[in-house]
């Protein structure tokens, strides 16, 4: 375990939200005809996703000040609730369907997928 704590790479976090960027703009560009059609504002999915990035972009810098190993220690205990979030998505009332496949739960007005998450704890484990 490293005891001295090194500083970000500035070039990869400058690629990254240089990236972000790049993203966003490609989805106003990709959506504002039919946002302005749909809801009267041609930037209503670039907001959103806006939102999106800035709460991602938030958790990049908060996971990045936290040491490897202490994620490590926790793996275990995350790979058995992301498994139990895995098999609450076919209780009926706790999953959702949505284009056919019923992949996601419904947190108050927003969704998630537990495969995001489980991704990140087997990357820890």
């Amino acid at each position: 375990m490293p005891l001295k704590k090194s500083n970000p790479d500035l070039i990869l976090i400058i690629v990254t939200l240089s990236l972000l960027t790049v993203g966003l703009i490609m989805v106003y560009s990709a959506s504002a005809i039919w946002a302005t059609y749909k809801f009267d504002d041609s930037f209503y999915f670039a907001k959103r996703q806006l939102l999106f990035a800035c709460v991602g972009v938030i958790a990049m810098f908060f996971i990045m000040n936290v040491d490897y190993w202490t994620w490590r220690t926790w793996a275990k205990i995350l790979i058995i609730i992301c498994f139990i979030m895995l098999l609450a998505v076919l209780v009926p009332g706790i999953g959702m369907a949505r284009n056919g496949s019923r992949s996601w739960i419904g947190v108050g007005a927003f969704s998630v997928q537990p495969s995001e998450f489980m991704k990140l704890a087997m990357i820890a484990f």
